[in-house]
């Protein structure tokens, strides 16, 4: 009994003073820091064999730690209220997708959300803190202290879905140009003559090729949108669908079809529609984006993509596990797949 307690009692300052390193060399070896020599790394690993030291649960291979365990990370620019931390569908689908590829492979997944403050100020969560997780999925707006703290992680990171690209880490994205092909070409048919375009925040990649994706799709069929068609606005909430209404119309813009960049937009932008006693879909026929889970609950159920975040989800999970086990040490650019679902509204 006495044995067992003992081992049970093993400590980091015990396999430091046997492989003669300071605790905090032990500390980065089992968070596979850089930094430290091949030798090194392998006397520590091997002590702490020796030693019967029980690390969170993992395997050993070619001197590192494998925790068996992945992180899904959500940066914000802000800390929204309660009501609207996670509430969408898109992010809870993303995240299922995550956990279902991870667990398929033997994985467990851990989850964080943090805001722009809350990075810049170091306070971050235990799940980045203690390093205890092979790699991270991250959804994030990047700003400078986001990519300085993903560099700081050293482990493999892949951005899901993300306002940027970070040169060194692989990302999945939405199929932005083909679902604007889609939506284009269902308009058309239904009888669309004149386009109107309204758009989120276009510091947002999304924003940048859902805008560009229209006006190819457009052009490649002989029409052109012109830029008081398009009405630009810092966000894609309800509110932004409303005001993006609101200019299109007092520029005097006349249009039969309206593509906003999601859901929320859209549902904005048929209440105002309806409000300045323009008909939908009679007169304007409207479409989101993201097939959001109230997408077919409100007044006139709203024709969009769906973007299927549970697939982005599991094409996250793949790309990370096959870097964390060195299957693949490319950087890597994958576009999930994308369906038009029709309802009402167009």
């Amino acid at each position: 009994m006495v044995d067992t307690l003992k081992q049970q009692r093993i400590t980091l300052e015990d396999i430091a003073a046997k492989a003669g390193v300071t605790k905090s060399t032990v500390s980065m070896v089992f968070r596979n820091k850089t930094g430290i020599s091949q030798t090194t790394r392998q006397r520590v690993m091997d002590i702490a064999k020796e030693l019967n030291y029980r690390i969170f649960p993992m395997r050993q291979t070619r001197g590192k730690v494998h925790w068996g365990q992945v992180g899904f990370v959500i940066i914000s620019k802000d800390n929204p209220p309660p009501d609207r931390r996670l509430p969408l569908h898109y992010f809870s689908q993303m995240i299922a997708g995550c956990s279902s590829f991870a667990e398929e492979k033997g994985y467990s997944t851990v989850f964080s959300h943090l805001d722009w403050n809350q990075v810049e100020g170091g306070n971050l969560s235990a799940v980045l803190e203690r390093g205890h997780a092979d790699g991270f999925l991250c959804r994030a707006w990047i700003s400078p202290a986001v990519k300085d703290m993903l560099q700081k992680l050293d482990v493999p990171i892949v951005l899901m879905d993300c306002d940027k690209y970070i040169d060194r880490y692989s990302s999945v994205h939405v199929n932005n140009i083909k679902a604007m092909d889609l939506i284009v070409e269902h308009l058309l048919s239904k009888g669309a003559k004149k386009f109107a375009a309204i758009t989120g925040n276009m510091e947002h990649q999304n924003a940048q090729e859902r805008l560009a994706g229209l006006q190819m799709a457009l052009t490649r069929r002989g029409i052109m949108l012109p830029q008081e068609g398009i009405a630009v606005e810092s966000d894609f909430a309800l509110e932004n669908g409303r005001q993006g209404v609101k200019k299109l119309l007092e520029r005097g813009y006349e249009f039969d079809a309206l593509v906003c960049q999601f859901d929320l937009q859209a549902h904005g932008a048929i209440e105002q529609l309806i409000s300045s006693g323009i008909r939908v879909p009679n007169d304007v026929r409207v479409s989101g984006f993201d097939n959001e889970e109230f997408s077919d609950k409100v007044a006139i159920p709203l024709t969009t993509i769906e973007t299927n975040s549970f697939q982005l989800g599991r094409l996250g999970a793949q790309l990370l596990l096959a870097q964390t086990s060195g299957e693949n040490r490319h950087v890597l650019h994958v576009h999930s797949d994308v369906s038009l679902v029709v309802r009402e509204s167009a």
